[in-house]
């Protein structure tokens, strides 16, 4: 419950850094691995581009790139991975939820 919680806070927080995650993977490191250490990663990944090396003053201007192509990308691909989270975890939830199509046709082939 704890991980799940601390993943949320981190793909919903309107204003994160990229070691915030570090407290999601430490939770993560204690339960079962599964598809939501990927989706951590990438953001990991993500923010870690978003701020470094495009924060720091005074930079050299071959990396102004980064700053003004890179960086305005970045939150649309945070939103769609936050999308992308958000649709699997609710297709993980539904098909929990349904229940298996072939053991009501297992009871029909019962002999009588």
């Amino acid at each position: 419950m704890a991980a799940g919680l601390m993943v949320a806070y981190v793909f919903a927080t309107p204003y994160i850094l990229p070691w915030y995650d570090g407290l999601a993977l430490g939770l993560l490191a204690l339960v079962a691995a599964s598809t939501v250490d990927r989706f951590v990663v990438a953001h990991l990944l993500v923010l870690s581009l978003a701020y470094l090396p495009a924060r720091v003053e005074g930079q050299p201007e071959d990396l102004d790139w980064l700053r003004e192509v890179v960086r305005p990308q970045l939150a649309w691909l945070l939103l769609a991975l936050t999308a992308a989270l958000a649709l699997w975890a609710w297709r993980a939830a539904r098909s929990e939820r349904l229940p298996s199509t072939s053991a009501p046709a297992r009871a029909r082939r019962v002999p009588g």
